[in-house]
């Protein structure tokens, strides 16, 4: 066989290998479709520290309107994780999740404890999107990490006392058995950072 034809057959495979790679990649994506119903049992809930702020269930951000002494009519708050933080800890993380994946798209319904409902669509790798939520619009982006899906939240708020911007991000990953969703969220407000652990199972 000649140099030039053993060329052509090389440059083929590699071609192959380029157009295959991608779509075995998104093809061994986990599936998050289904009802989640929130196991505060399993989860590290969000909590609120004294005299640092109460709030809402806020969907992506891990947080609605904060609070301060006041109860629920405060500003952005600030909070301190713990496993099962239960009150407002509770309150502000959704208490169900439902999720309808189709091929590069997520929709995502996240309720409340106290009857909200935010609906989200996510479309890993597509770069930022505007989005509206309980605070108001802000911008979401999410991409595929390996089995597990990233998203990243971003809302800036105007208040009396100056803008304000806080930032989440959330892991998603799901069990061997598909039975589990796990969101593992890292706040960062403008009074600290705040890590916590949420756990979902499969109606």
């Amino acid at each position: 066989m000649s140099q030039q034809s053993r060329i052509v057959p090389l440059f083929a495979a590699v071609l192959a290998l380029v157009w295959v790679g991608p779509h075995t990649v998104a093809a061994e994506a986990p599936d998050f479709s289904g009802s989640w119903i929130l196991n505060e049992d399993k989860s590290e809930m969000p909590r609120f520290g004294r005299g640092r702020g109460g709030g809402r269930e806020g969907g992506f951000r891990g947080g609605g309107r904060g609070g301060g002494g006041r109860g629920d009519r405060g500003r952005e708050g600030g909070f301190r994780g713990g496993r099962r933080g239960g009150g407002r800890g509770a309150a502000m993380a959704p208490s169900r999740l439902s999720v309808q994946q189709d091929n590069d798209t997520l929709t995502v319904v996240q309720e409340g404890t106290r009857g909200r409902s935010q609906e989200i669509t996510l479309k890993p790798g597509a770069g930022p999107q505007e989005v509206s939520s309980f605070m108001g619009v802000g911008t979401v982006e999410s991409k595929w990490k390996g089995s597990e899906l990233e998203v990243k939240q971003v809302q800036e708020r105007e208040t009396p006392r100056g803008n304000f911007k806080i930032e989440q991000k959330t892991r998603w990953s799901l069990s061997d058995d598909g039975r589990t969703l796990t969101t593992k969220v890292t706040l960062k407000t403008p009074r600290g950072d705040m890590d916590h652990t949420l756990v979902y199972d499969k109606e």
